[in-house]
């Protein structure tokens, strides 16, 4: 504790992850210590890692950056089957991801905290983060504004979502927060006992579509909340998935959103579209620019050029080297189609359908190269 009252302020920010995801864990935390004050110290604590990752981890350490590794299991003990993620809903998701709902409990020496996804760039000086006046509410945290431009589509998807929120969870999508960032007013969630509330709404829940985030807007209901800027937690999902996000939702959440787009101070790969295997997408620069001065860089390398390479179809490399052909074909079929007449159009028809679909392959796999 002495050599921690030299600095100006102490940062105690918590991460979890599983072995999988611990190399894109690692980039968060380069980029967490690579937009650090001098002035600080960051205490960074982790839940559940591997022997092997936590050695390469514990690299980062320098003299105002410590890590700390937390074991879950007196934690989470008897409770394995209510973690369970077995709905298509959570394929993105592990048991993991419901370690933050004991942090009242873990952190007793914190009366606040940060809790950061690892699936993540951080911009800025995280100690800016902490610093934010949540008076006295529960938590600071952002709009899920994926979830709010769901909320104003029309598919069956969508209709889905709105009826599980209404019955289920019981919360307005405005109400609605993105759980990847959080500042954690530790204090008076012990007061509440808010790890057994957690624990209690799951039991009731079952399985939640969106896990633990769900869990903890449906105990919170849009109380106790304090929302933080939107900078802290920028979804790149929204541009992807929401082409006409412009035009969904009310003009507030619009500017907010166009304004955190624009000067991100945290972004946040959310859905399963992620950086390390979708490089060209706007904003997956920031994720290779710290990936690049990390321990994992060549792991990260390695393990989706091999995913890709595995998921790279043979047939598709042949039709792309004789795409000049295919297309020729199928405009010779395209006319012969209509100068024949009986099996032979229906014979040209079909092989002219087959080429179509193949010249369609082809382009989307040389646009995805």
């Amino acid at each position: 504790m002495e050599e921690e009252t030299k600095y100006k302020d102490i940062i105690p920010v918590v991460l979890s992850a599983d072995n999988n995801y611990a190399p894109y864990l690692g980039v968060c935390i380069q980029s967490i210590i690579s937009n650090s004050s001098d002035e600080n110290r960051y205490n960074i604590y982790i839940l559940n890692i591997d022997l092997l990752h936590r050695q390469i981890i514990l690299g980062f350490q320098k003299k105002n950056i410590s890590i700390t590794f937390i074991d879950m299991n007196p934690f989470i003990k008897g409770l394995h089957s209510l973690f369970s993620c077995t709905k298509a809903e959570n394929n993105f998701y592990t048991p993991e991801t419901y370690f933050r709902l004991f942090l009242p409990k873990i952190f007793n020496e914190y009366d606040k905290i940060i809790y950061l996804d690892c699936d993540m760039t951080i911009l800025k000086d995280i100690a800016c983060l902490i610093n934010v006046d949540i008076g006295d509410n529960f938590v600071g945290v952002t709009h899920d504004l994926s979830l709010l431009f769901s909320s104003y589509r029309y598919s069956p998807w969508d209709k889905e979502l709105k009826k599980y929120m209404n019955n289920i969870l019981n919360v307005k999508s405005s109400n609605y927060f993105q759980a990847g960032v959080m500042i954690w007013n530790l204090k008076k969630c012990r007061e509440h006992d808010l790890t057994n509330l957690f624990l209690n709404k799951l039991q009731e829940i079952g399985v939640p579509k969106y896990v633990d985030q769900d869990v903890m807007n449906s105990v919170f209901n849009g109380t106790g909340i304090f929302w933080i800027d939107q900078r802290w937690d920028v979804a790149w999902d929204i541009f992807i998935w929401y082409k006409d996000y412009l035009y969904l939702i009310p003009e507030y959440y619009v500017n907010q959103y166009k304004k955190s787009i624009s000067d991100p101070w945290i972004i946040h790969y959310t859905s399963g579209i992620k950086p390390w295997n979708s490089f060209r997408i706007k904003q997956s620069e920031y994720f290779w620019k710290y990936a690049r001065i990390s321990p994992f860089y060549e792991e990260i390398l390695y393990k989706n050029l091999k995913n890709n390479i595995q998921n790279i179809d043979v047939s598709l490399i042949h039709d792309a080297i004789n795409f000049s052909r295919i297309k020729f074909n199928y405009y010779k079929c395209k006319i012969l189609q209509n100068i024949t007449f009986g099996k032979r159009r229906t014979h040209y028809k079909n092989k002219r359908k087959i080429l179509k679909n193949k010249i369609k392959q082809v382009k989307q796999f040389l646009n995805q190269s």
